[in-house]
């Protein structure tokens, strides 16, 4: 796992309005404006919001069968984790709630197609952990085709280092995390990355995809330090695509070894009246022991947006793509990001949890 000093150098974000729909338990919605896909309950900040869904509530469910369907249920306040998978194949998992849990709401291990759409994780230790047990032939030892889309995740609250909304660890292809929504509450947060994507090496051909996703943080202390918002090549990786994502007021995108990856068109930033540390909405830099060049290169970086002040109002917007130390290769493509002043704490929903009724 990444050292704590990539949270340091980090920085606390915003971002840019990108016209995107998601579907929140099932309903479809345009958040990039007041026109409603499909119109549904109460106005609320110019946002729709959605029918409260019907949920019975399960037990802990283990290997589920294959071609298996879990969904309109809750998982609220287990002892163990939620849903326990070693080996699956083609599962969805759709318009779930977990909440009040301090373990795992959602583990696998070698999944082959799995779907993970429409859920609510609402103050849970850890969200969704996918993985890979090269020691096991099912599925060539990897995990592929896993999906995770149009989920609202609010309060990771397992703690500092080590827990996170999504974790993905596994070297298959046909990945996606793309379209979620993620929310740390000032004070009732307490985790590390919100996405962590360790020891992966997705196919040249397939790139893991991190795209379309919001997250609005709260404030920097040592009572809410919600960690970052993407961090990649933790532990070393290659092949990531990392585009359209906007955040707010919470530490940003770091590469902390990875090989071959592409950043591009997302929007950070970060008010200096919520700043915490002197951190950077992008970092560059190879934690991996003894990190040189041959194991961080071929990074791209384009078409970023940044706006990302300091307590002590100083922009550091794009300060730590510039000192590398040596350990990684320079970026490409550095001169086509802009840092822009016109950004603001507006450009998405306030308060993301008014839209979700659950």
């Amino acid at each position: 796992m990444k050292k704590s000093l990539l949270i340091i150098l980090f920085s606390i974000c915003t971002l840019v309005a990108n016209a995107q729909v998601f579907a929140v338990n099932g309903r479809q919605l345009s958040f990039a404006g007041t026109t409603n896909v499909q119109q549904v309950g109460a106005l609320i900040n110019g946002y729709y919001t959605v029918d409260t869904p019907t949920y019975t509530a399960s037990p802990q469910i283990i290997n589920p069968a294959p071609n298996s369907v879990i969904e309109n249920k809750s998982f609220i306040g287990l002892s163990t984790p939620a849903i326990l998978m070693y080996e699956c194949t083609n599962i969805t998992i759709r318009h779930c709630k977990f909440s009040k849990s301090i373990q795992q709401s959602i583990s696998a291990e070698n999944a082959k197609g799995l779907i993970i759409e429409n859920c609510v994780f609402d103050s849970v230790g850890n969200g969704i952990s996918v993985g890979n047990n090269i020691s096991n032939p099912f599925n060539g030892g990897v995990s592929s085709g896993v999906t995770i889309q149009h989920n609202y995740f609010k309060n990771i609250i397992g703690g500092f280092p080590g827990s996170h909304a999504i974790m993905y660890g596994t070297n298959g292809g046909g990945n996606k995390i793309n379209y979620n929504t993620f929310e740390s509450i000032p004070h009732q947060s307490h985790c590390d990355d919100l996405v962590n994507i360790n020891s992966s090496h997705s196919p040249s051909t397939d790139s893991l995809q991190i795209i379309g996703n919001w997250f609005r943080g709260g404030d920097w202390s040592t009572i809410n330090q919600t960690g970052g918002a993407i961090t990649f090549g933790d532990g070393g990786g290659s092949y990531d695509h990392i585009k359209n994502n906007i955040m707010i007021n919470i530490v940003g995108i770091g590469n902390a070894g990875a090989t071959n990856c592409v950043v591009e068109n997302n929007t950070i930033y970060q008010s200096q009246a919520k700043a915490g540390a002197d951190c950077c909405a992008f970092v560059l830099y190879n934690f991996s022991s003894g990190g040189t060049e041959a194991t961080c290169h071929d990074n791209s970086y384009l078409y970023n947006k940044a706006w990302t002040i300091s307590k002590s109002g100083v922009d550091q917007s794009f300060l730590c793509l510039q000192a590398i130390s040596g350990n990684c290769q320079v970026a490409m493509g550095l001169s086509t990001n802009v840092e822009d002043t016109s950004l603001t704490e507006t450009i998405i929903p306030t308060q993301l949890s008014n839209i979700y009724h659950y």
